[in-house]
C-alpha cells in the first residue's frame, strides 16, 4: 500500500466515523426544564391548595406538568423514581432524611397533570407533614426543546425562545402553623431542649398521645425544642393539654411585659390549660421560669430560588424580629485573598419568618477581583428594648456611607455563623479547570442539583476547555458543576469556584452570568456545525470584537460544539428520506475539509490552550 492510498484510507475512516457520530448526535435533542412558581394557600394544619399564578408566569399550555413541593432546596413530586427522572435526585428520600417528611397525597392524584390551553393546572390539594414547621414552596416543571425559532403554538410541542424569564423566581411560601414556642419568661428568648408532651382526651381522661392513637402514626411525642423553641403537633380535632418541662409560668404577672412584641396565646396563663382544636391548628406560646437564657440567633430553615440573576431567599430564624444580613464575598486572584462584608439586611417577623432579594447583577466583576454571594447571617434583637421595624434615619445614613466607602459595617451584636449559599448563575460561559487551575480539554460538563447522582444537563467543552450553557438548561435552585475528563476523572466544581477561575475572562469580555440568555441547540447536521464562535486566546485576554452573545472573533479555528446528550429528557428526530441523508453527508464532507484546514492552520500558529 503506497503512502497516498494509506492517507486516503485514513481520511475515509475519519469521514465515516464523523458521519456516524453526527447522526448519533442529530438523533436526539436535549430537552430543557422550565420551572415556574405556583400560588399556594394554607388550608389546614398540613393541607395546602396550589394552582397556577393568576398574574405571574404559568406552565406551558397543553403540556405534561410536574408538580413539586420544595423545602430547604430539596424538591419532590411525592415519588422517588419520578424525582430521579426529573432532577437526578431522589427528593422524597432526601426530604424524609432531612425533615422527617411524609407525603400524604395530592388531589387529583395524577402527577404530572396536563395543563389547559391557558397554562392552568386547576386547583390541586396537597397533603404532607414534617417533624417541625418548615418553609414550603410549590413549583411546576415542563420539558421543552430549545431551537432557534420562536415558541410554537399552544398545545403543540413547545420549542423556541421564550421571554418569560424576566423576574425573580419569587414563589409564595407557607409554613404549617407551629403549634407554639417555649420561651424564657424574663429574657424573652426561645428556650432550646425543653420537653413538650401532648395529652389528648380519651375516655374522659387526658393521656399522652402515641402513634397508635393517630391515623397514619405520624407523631413524635414528646418533642424536644431546638434553638427556636418551637414545637408542632399535627392532630385531628379534639381536646388537648400540654405538659412542658421546665414547668410553665401560670401567672402572667410573672412574665416580662414586653412579651407582646413577639409572643401571644400564652399558655396556660391567658388561654387556660385545655386546648380545643376544631378546623385548624391551635397556637400556644409557653413561658417558663427564667433560666437567664442567652443564645445566638440561628437561621433554622431557608429556601433560595433565582430568576434573571435575582436570588429570593425565604426562611425562618430562631429568634423573633432578628436581623438577617446578606454576606458578600470578594475574591482577589493576584495575590489570592478573600474578604467578607455586609450587604443589605431585613428584619424577621415575630415568628422569625424572613424574605430577602439579592440582585447578583449589582455585584462587581473586574480583572482584579470578583464579588459574589457568600450567604446569610442572623443577629438577634433584644426584645426587652423597644424595637423599630425599620432602622432609624441616622442608622441608614451610616450604613449608606459605609457602603459608599467600601467598608464593612460593624455590628453591635455578634452575628450567627454564616449560612453559605452558592451564587446562582443564570448563564454560564467560560473554561473548565481542574483543581490545579489547568484547562480540561474536551471535558464533559454536567449541571447537577445538590446531592444528585445524575446530571440534569450535559454538554462538551472544546479542545481548549471552553464551553457555554444557556439559561434554558439551568435550574432555579443551587447546583454544582462537574467536569469529566477524557480519562474518566471527575472534577467537582461549585459556582463560586467557576466565577473565581473565570472572572478575568468574563470581565474582559463583558460576559454577564446573571442575565437570562438562551443558547438553544444547533445540530451539526443542519447548521454547519457552528454553534458559536469560540475564543482561543488565554482567558483574560481581550480578543476580537465583543458581540451581544458574548462570543469572540479570534482569528483562530471555529470549534464545533455538539452537546453530549443526557440520558434523561430526550426525544427522537427522524430524517426526511435518503435525500436528507445525502445533504447531510455533503455538508459533513465540507465541514471535515474546513476542520482539517483549520487544524493545520492552528498547528502552524502554535496555539496553546488557556491556563488559569
Amino acid at each position: 500500500m503506497n503512502k497516498t492510498t494509506k492517507l486516503v484510507g485514513q481520511f475515509l475512516f475519519v469521514f465515516l466515523a464523523s458521519v456516524l457520530l453526527a447522526r448519533s448526535a442529530f438523533a436526539v435533542e436535549q430537552q430543557a426544564r422550565r420551572w415556574v412558581c405556583l400560588d399556594a394557600d394554607h388550608q389546614a394544619s398540613h393541607v395546602a391548595t396550589v394552582k397556577a399564578s393568576a398574574t405571574g408566569d404559568k406552565p406551558l399550555p397543553g403540556q405534561p406538568t410536574y408538580i413539586f413541593v420544595c423545602i430547604g432546596g430539596k424538591c419532590t413530586t411525592g415519588n422517588s423514581q419520578r424525582d430521579l427522572d426529573a432532577t437526578g435526585v431522589d427528593g422524597l428520600k432526601a426530604l424524609q432524611g432531612a425533615y422527617g417528611y411524609n407525603f400524604e397525597g395530592m388531589t387529583p392524584a395524577t402527577n404530572p397533570v396536563t395543563s389547559d390551553a391557558g397554562g392552568g393546572v386547576g386547583t390541586i390539594t396537597w397533603h404532607d407533614s414534617t417533624d417541625a414547621s418548615q418553609t414550603r414552596i410549590w413549583m411546576a416543571m415542563n420539558y421543552w426543546t430549545p431551537n432557534n425559532n420562536n415558541a410554537g403554538a399552544a398545545g403543540g410541542q413547545q420549542q423556541g425562545t421564550f421571554d418569560f424569564e424576566t423576574a425573580s423566581k419569587k414563589c409564595v411560601s407557607i409554613q404549617w402553623d407551629p403549634f407554639g414556642r417555649v420561651f424564657d419568661s424574663q429574657t424573652l428568648e426561645p428556650v432550646p431542649n425543653a420537653s413538650v408532651t401532648l395529652l389528648f382526651k380519651k375516655n374522659n381522661a387526658f393521656v399522652a398521645m402515641t402513634p397508635a392513637d393517630l391515623l397514619g402514626g405520624s407523631i413524635t411525642n414528646p418533642q424536644i425544642t431546638k434553638q427556636d423553641g418551637q414545637f408542632s403537633f399535627v392532630v385531628p380535632d379534639g381536646e388537648y393539654k400540654l405538659v412542658v418541662n421546665p414547668a410553665p409560668v401560670v401567672d402572667i404577672k410573672n412574665v416580662h411585659p414586653k412579651y407582646t412584641a413577639a409572643y401571644y396565646d400564652i399558655y396556660p396563663a391567658l388561654t387556660g390549660d385545655v386546648i380545643v382544636e376544631q378546623g385548624g391548628a391551635q397556637h400556644r406560646d409557653v413561658p417558663i421560669s427564667t433560666l437567664n437564657t442567652n443564645t445566638e440567633a440561628k437561621i433554622m430553615d431557608y429556601i433560595a430560588t433565582q430568576g434573571q440573576g435575582i436570588i429570593y431567599v425565604q426562611g425562618l430564624v430562631s429568634h423573633p424580629l432578628s436581623t438577617v444580613t446578606v454576606r458578600i464575598k470578594r475574591v482577589y486572584t493576584n495575590p489570592v485573598k478573600e474578604e467578607i462584608r455586609d450587604g443589605s439586611s431585613v428584619q424577621a417577623d415575630k415568628m422569625g419568618k424572613f424574605a430577602v432579594e439579592i440582585n447578583q447583577a449589582e455585584f462587581e466583576n473586574t480583572p482584579e477581583y470578583v464579588d459574589m454571594l457568600a450567604g446569610l447571617s442572623a443577629q438577634k434583637v433584644n426584645l426587652l428594648v423597644a424595637q423599630n421595624k425599620q432602622p432609624s434615619f441616622v442608622t441608614r445614613v451610616q450604613e449608606l456611607l459605609m457602603k459608599f466607602l467600601g467598608k464593612e459595617t460593624v455590628s453591635a451584636q455578634a452575628k450567627s455563623d454564616l449560612i453559605a449559599i452558592e451564587p446562582m448563575l443564570s448563564y454560564i460561559e467560560g473554561y473548565a479547570y481542574d483543581t490545579n487551575g489547568n484547562p480540561i480539554p474536551k471535558a464533559t460538563v454536567g449541571i447537577y442539583m445538590k446531592s444528585a447522582q445524575r446530571p440534569i444537563y450535559e454538554t462538551s467543552a472544546d479542545e481548549t476547555g471552553y464551553y457555554k450553557i444557556g439559561s434554558e438548561f439551568i435550574p432555579p435552585f443551587e447546583y454544582d458543576l462537574r467536569y469529566k475528563k477524557i480519562a474518566g476523572d471527575v472534577v467537582n466544581t461549585t459556582t463560586s469556584t467557576f466565577l473565581t477561575k473565570n472572572h478575568v475572562f468574563l470581565a474582559n469580555n463583558s460576559i454577564s452570568t446573571f442575565t437570562y440568555k438562551e443558547t438553544g441547540i444547533t445540530n451539526t447536521a443542519t447548521a454547519g456545525g457552528k454553534t458559536g464562535v469560540l475564543p482561543t486566546a488565554k482567558p483574560g485576554t481581550k480578543t476580537g470584537t465583543k458581540g451581544t452573545t458574548g462570543g469572540l472573533s479570534s482569528g483562530g479555528s471555529l470549534g464545533n460544539k455538539t452537546p453530549v446528550q443526557s440520558q434523561s429528557g430526550t426525544q427522537g428526530v427522524s430524517f426526511a428520506g435518503m435525500q436528507g441523508v445525502a445533504m447531510i453527508l455533503v455538508v459533513l464532507f465540507v465541514l471535515l475539509l474546513v476542520g482539517v484546514g483549520a487544524f493545520i492552520a492552528m498547528k502552524s500558529k502554535g496555539q496553546q490552550p488557556p491556563s488559569y
